[in-house]
């Protein structure tokens, strides 16, 4: 069946998604890729379904519409899952490898000449081409490598003003068509394989004679990635991976471990013929999504504008709201503490309190690196041959920045926060510790005179007349009592005395200014 999906606005699909077929082997319990010839374990297999059943639970939020829906199969909605499953898990599987050059190597990234591990890299496809004008638009997507390579050799329609490409995942061969295609400079090309599979997250924006590139950071709440993500969250990594860890800290009745934020590393490319590319090494449809429904409908400012520079503020627009939705998540772990701190301060919210501000150091760092792109866009001056940022596009990008503005003084509140509620904890601890002192030292107050007498009548003197007499251990608590009675007395002078007196005073007054007051006597009558 052919492998894209054609919309015209408010048109239905004439063609659906099924490029992918999965057989199970009984003899082997495996399951195979006939696009990709991949065996994988009967348990993968078993999860596979799992997630495919919940995949198929989310229809309403993917990125076919009502009536493409109707037209496909549960067979077919099936595959399309298993194939969303299976880039996904490929994709991490190679998260974690390191890709290094060796010491003396050009920098940059020769395509035509890559050194052997990139040639091998393969990490499972998922590809989308939108092509769209105010008019019209066509959509091709949840493309593997093979079907992408086929869409991507026919030419660009003529009506096309804007075409964005969509890759969820990385593969060489892909790749070098677009570098070709399109003169991607060598240096992005590293950034592309280096920032996405070493864990060493850069934002940063370049210039290059035909192209604009960025590196940027998608940072959202793991809740965020559950309801709208098809990714499982533990294969995003997250800022923990980044920052200092002082155990498994636990805090009870509270649900500030399970509250974390996930980041990924993506890539843009503006080049001079309005044609957008976007990079994701794992997932994408966080962003993907929500541009993509407002391209669907034709009185848009996407579709009325025809301008490239204006998807890349989308994209912008899109990655400061899912930054937002962190800063808010940060927000209520530091209510949720503050609560707990002040109800009863422990030592333990401290170590809490100190891994939480240094994650919000650090997602500050990194957000500052992305309110940093936002200002280059709106102050970029093209050359010649460079893409260009339009006025309209910067006009938006200027309310973008003021969004990131606020988060940034948002975040600079949080991290105050965390830094009082840390000195609050020490000084009401301090302060509890204290007050013992001071009840300690009264206690002690009190009954030493009675300790100096005790140890006056242990001595060893042959002439002790109260020792000798049947009187003698009355004498001794006589002494010991009134003793007790003047020190509590004195003390008291400092401590309770006063309140006493004073509303002693106070009493007494008031009565006086009772039996004062004239008394009333009724008009005579004549």
């Amino acid at each position: 069946m052919d492998q894209q999906k054609y919309y015209n606005t408010y048109d239905s699909p004439v063609g659906a998604v099924d490029n992918i077929v999965v057989e199970y082997d009984s003899d082997k319990n495996n399951v195979s890729d006939d696009s990709n010839n991949v065996n994988k374990p009967l348990s993968s297999t078993i999860s596979a379904v799992n997630e495919c059943t919940r995949l198929l639970d989310k229809r309403k939020d993917s990125n076919l519409s009502v009536s493409s829906q109707a037209l496909q199969t549960p067979l077919q909605r099936f595959r399309q899952a298993a194939r969303k499953v299976m880039h996904v898990k490929r994709a991490s599987e190679l998260a974690n490898f390191k890709w290094k050059s060796a010491p003396g190597d050009a920098p940059g990234l020769d395509i035509h000449n890559p050194p052997p591990a990139y040639k091998e890299y393969e990490s499972g496809l998922l590809a989308s081409i939108i092509d769209y004008s105010k008019e019209n638009i066509k959509i091709s997507s949840d493309m593997d490598n093979e079907s992408f390579l086929k869409v991507y050799s026919n030419p660009r329609p003529e009506w096309s003003k804007v075409r964005w490409i969509n890759l969820e995942g990385m593969a060489f061969d892909v790749l070098k068509a677009l570098a070709v295609t399109h003169k991607l400079h060598p240096l992005a090309l590293e950034d592309l394989f280096l920032d996405s599979h070493t864990h060493k997250l850069t934002t940063k924006i370049s210039s290059f004679s035909t192209s604009i590139f960025m590196s940027l950071e998608l940072l959202a709440t793991e809740n965020n990635i559950k309801v709208n993500s098809y990714a499982n969250p533990d294969q995003w990594p997250t800022l923990k991976h980044h920052i200092r860890d002082l155990g498994d800290v636990k805090v009870k009745h509270s649900k500030i471990q399970k509250q974390r934020v996930a980041c990924q590393t993506f890539h843009i490319f503006l080049l001079n013929d309005s044609t957008v590319i976007t990079f994701f090494p794992v997932d994408g449809s966080l962003l993907y999504k929500p541009i993509l429904n407002q391209l669907r409908h034709k009185d848009t400012l996407l579709r009325n504008s025809q301008d490239a520079s204006l998807l890349i503020q989308a994209i912008m627009d899109v990655t400061i709201d899912l930054t937002a939705e962190v800063v808010d998540s940060y927000a209520h772990q530091i209510a949720q503490l503050e609560q707990l701190v002040m109800s009863s301060p422990k030592m333990t919210y401290t170590k809490v309190l100190h891994l939480l501000k240094g994650e919000i150091n650090n997602f500050k760092q990194r957000y500052s690196a992305l309110h940093g792109v936002v200002s280059s866009l709106i102050a970029f001056e093209p050359l010649e041959s460079q893409p260009d940022i339009s006025k309209k596009a910067k006009v938006y990008l200027t309310d973008v920045l003021e969004h990131s503005n606020t988060i940034m003084g948002e975040v600079e509140t949080l991290i105050n926060s965390a830094e009082s509620l840390i000195d609050l904890i020490f000084n009401l601890i301090s302060y509890d510790t204290n007050e013992s002192m001071k009840y300690l030292a009264v206690v002690s107050c009190i009954f030493l005179p009675v300790t100096f007498v005790a140890g006056v009548y242990g001595t060893n003197f042959t002439n002790f007349p109260e020792l000798s007499t049947d009187e003698g251990i009355w004498y001794f608590w006589k002494i010991c009592i009134y003793c007790t009675v003047v020190c509590i007395v004195l003390l008291a002078n400092g401590y309770w005395l006063p309140p006493v007196l004073y509303y002693f005073h106070l009493a007494k007054n008031h009565f006086k200014k009772t039996d004062k007051l004239p008394t009333h006597t009724p008009p005579t009558t004549a």
